[in-house]
C-alpha cells in the first residue's frame, strides 16, 4: 500500500516572545548583555526546530519512495514436455504478439551442448489464452532441407499468421516463419564457409524483419568471428553490408525494436562490449565508454528511443549492465558482486520497471550449477523479485512482455543433476497492491 507523505511539520513558539521579555530570570547562567542573550536563545530554538524537521523529513521521504518500489500480481507456471537428460536444453526465447498470443522457442538440447546431434531438433509451443499445446515444427529429414542440430534460439512475431523463428542448423543459419497454421523453413544466407548463426530476430512488419547473429570462415586463416546481420524485406533473406560496419569482427546477440527506424542490437567484440545502432538509413557502430574492461553483453530492450538497458557478463568484476540515455551509454552497478554473475534476457516495461534473469554460480569449477534469480530496476536500483516454489528449480533463460503489461517467461526445470529437464513456462500478471 503507497504511503502518503504528510506535509511538513510547522510548529509555533509563542513561549519564545515570553522568554524574551523575561530574560532577567536568565542572568544568573547567560554571559553578556541582553542583546546577545535574546540572539543566543533564538538561534538555539531555531536549531532546535532544524534537528526535529531532519528528524521527520527522511523517515517521510523514504517511505514514499519505497512505495513505488514493490509490485503485486499472479504468477502461473506450466511444465511442458521433456527436453533432454542433462544441459539448458530448452526455451531460448518467447514473443507474446497479444495475452492470448504467445509462442516459446527453442531445443531438445543445450545452447552449449551438442548442436550438431541427430537428435537436436527445434521445439515450439503456443498459448491460445487457455492452455500450451506443443506446435510441430520442420524436422530433419522431413523434405525441409532442415539439417540435424536445428534451434530455435530466437522468435518475434507482429500478427497471428506472421511469427519468426530463427537460430542455427548445425552449421547454417536457420530462419522459419509460422503463415497461420503452419511453420515452414524459409531460406536465410550464409555469410561464412563454416558457422553461421542468428542469435536475434526483430519482427516489425509483414516485409521488414532484422535477424543478428555471427559467422565464421575458416577458409581465411586465422579465422575471426564476424558480425552477421539480416534483413526481410518481404520477399527474402539478404546478408547486411555495410562499409562503416565491414567485416567487423565479433557477434551479436540480442535485437530490440523502438521503430522502424530505432533499433539497437547488441553483443561482443573481443570480449568488450558492442552496441550498434539502426537509424533508418544504415547501421553504425555506437560506443559504450568507460567499459574497456572485458564484458560480453547477451541482451538489449528500449523502453523508448532515450531508455535503452542492454547487460551481460563481465570478466572482470566490475559492471554486467549498461544504459542509454538518449546520447551516452553508461555503466550501471547492480545490486550483486559483478564477478560470477551473468544477465541473460531483458524487457523494459516503462522507466521504473525493468526486469531482467540474472545467472550467479560461485567459481568457474561450477559453471553449469548456476542460480537463476529475476532482478527488477524501480527508478532507483535493482532488487530481486520473490518468485513461487513452483519456479524454484526453474532455469529461466528468456523474458519479454505483451501489450497489456503482463511478463512472461521461460527455460527449462528439473529435479537435479543428471535428472531429465522439462521446457517451463510462466507469466505474471500485475495487479494493484493492498
Amino acid at each position: 500500500m503507497a504511503v502518503q507523505a504528510e506535509p511538513p511539520m510547522i510548529i509555533s513558539v509563542p513561549i519564545a516572545q515570553d522568554v524574551l521579555k523575561k530574560d532577567e530570570r536568565y542572568d544568573s547562567f547567560l554571559p553578556g548583555n541582553r542583546i546577545f542573550k535574546r540572539t543566543l536563545f533564538v538561534l538555539l530554538i531555531l536549531g532546535l526546530l532544524y534537528f526535529l524537521q531532519q528528524i521527520v523529513s527522511p523517515d517521510l521521504h523514504s517511505q514514499s519512495q519505497a512505495a513505488t518500489g514493490p509490485i503485486c500480481g499472479a504468477w502461473q507456471t506450466t511444465t511442458g514436455p521433456r527436453l533432454s537428460w542433462e544441459g539448458d536444453g530448452g526455451f531460448n526465447s518467447i514473443s507474446a504478439i497479444s495475452p492470448n498470443d504467445v509462442w516459446v522457442g527453442g531445443g531438445t538440447h543445450s545452447v552449449f551442448g551438442p548442436l550438431d546431434q541427430e537428435g537436436a531438433q527445434p521445439i515450439g509451443m503456443h498459448w491460445d489464452g487457455k492452455q500450451w499445446q506443443e506446435v510441430s515444427t520442420p524436422k530433419p529429414g522431413d523434405g525441409s532441407y532442415l539439417e540435424a542440430g536445428a534451434v530455435i534460439m530466437s522468435i518475434s512475431g507482429v500478427a497471428p499468421n506472421d511469427v519468426w523463428a530463427v537460430g542455427r542448423s548445425r552449421s547454417a543459419t536457420l530462419a522459419m516463419r509460422w503463415n497461420g497454421s503452419s511453420w515452414n523453413v524459409i531460406p536465410s544466407p550464409n555469410a561464412g564457409d563454416s558457422e553461421n548463426d542468428l542469435f536475434g530476430v526483430a519482427a516489425i512488419s509483414a516485409n521488414d524483419a532484422w535477424a543478428v547473429g555471427q559467422y565464421t570462415s575458416y577458409a581465411k586463416q586465422p579465422y575471426t568471428i564476424n558480425i552477421l546481420i539480416e534483413h526481410w524485406n518481404g520477399l527474402n533473406w539478404t546478408v547486411y553490408n555495410n562499409p562503416e560496419l565491414g567485416s567487423a569482427e565479433g557477434s551479436l546477440k540480442s535485437i530490440s525494436v523502438i521503430s522502424a527506424s530505432d533499433i539497437w542490437a547488441v553483443g561482443e567484440a573481443n570480449v568488450k562490449p558492442l552496441a550498434v545502432h539502426w537509424n533508418g538509413v544504415k547501421w553504425r557502430v555506437v560506443q559504450i565508454p568507460g567499459t574497456d574492461e572485458e564484458l560480453e553483453l547477451n541482451t538489449v530492450a528500449a523502453a523508448s528511443s532515450n531508455d535503452v538497458w542492454a547487460a551481460g557478463q563481465s570478466y572482470q568484476g566490475r559492471y554486467s549492465i549498461v544504459h542509454w540515455d538518449g546520447a551516452v551509454w553508461q555503466s550501471v552497478q547492480s545490486s550483486a558482486p559483478q564477478l560470477h554473475v551473468a544477465f541473460d534476457s531483458a524487457v523494459a516495461l516503462a522507466p521504473d520497471n525493468v526486469w531482467m534473469i540474472r545467472r550467479t554460480w560461485q567459481s568457474s569449477g561450477d559453471y553449469d550449477q548456476d542460480q537463476r534469480q529475476l532482478m527488477r530496476w524501480d527508478g532507483k536500483a535493482w532488487s530481486e523479485i520473490a518468485l513461487p516454489t513452483s519456479m524454484a528449480n526453474a532455469h529461466l533463460t528468456t523474458i519479454t512482455k505483451d501489450a497489456v503489461g503482463n511478463v512472461w517467461l521461460a527455460g527449462s526445470v528439473s529435479d537435479g543433476k543428471n535428472k531429465p529437464s522439462y521446457s517451463f513456462v510462466a507469466h505474471f500478471t500485475p495487479s494493484p497492491c493492498p
